[in-house]
């Protein structure tokens, strides 16, 4: 299955996609809060990690040290089915990589991660969404330009 913009997907729920779609356009437009329609993404394919990935890389983004237990909650149970050998994708674990490193603390290399993802991707909005709002984060107007 794929996305709108072509990016595989390792769900066969059209719900679920039509859900995650949402919360990517809630996250892209700053209208609203995703998470309502990212637990509806989970509870539509259980099994699908890209939901998981993009509620915690949504509460990672918004910076607040309160919200990291949450979001490496998220992570550790996507941890958990990939150590059980889930259905992700490559692109779906070049997220959870990238969404590791953000939660390491080095926005560097998640931006970096997120960039290689772009290269494999390039129509991945997600990688573009998060690549871009953490360049803003660390002022980098050059990549910020292109």
């Amino acid at each position: 299955m794929f996305d709108p913009r072509g990016n595989p997907v390792s769900t066969t729920s059209g719900e679920a996609l039509a859900h995650a779609e949402h919360a990517l356009w809630q996250m892209m437009s700053f209208y609203g809060t995703p998470l309502d329609a990212l637990d509806a993404a989970a509870a539509a394919d259980p099994a699908w990690a890209l939901p998981r990935l993009m509620k915690a890389g949504f509460l990672l983004s918004l910076t607040e040290p309160g919200l990291l237990g949450d979001a490496r909650a998220e992570l550790g149970m996507v941890e958990a089915a990939e150590s059980a050998g889930s259905r992700m994708n490559q692109r779906e674990r070049a997220h959870a990589a990238a969404l590791r490193t953000l939660l390491a603390g080095d926005w560097h290399g998640a931006c970096r991660d997120w960039e290689s993802l772009l290269l494999q991707h390039p129509c991945d909005a997600l990688a573009l969404q998060w690549a871009h709002l953490f360049d803003f984060y660390r002022g980098d107007a050059l990549n910020l330009r292109q």
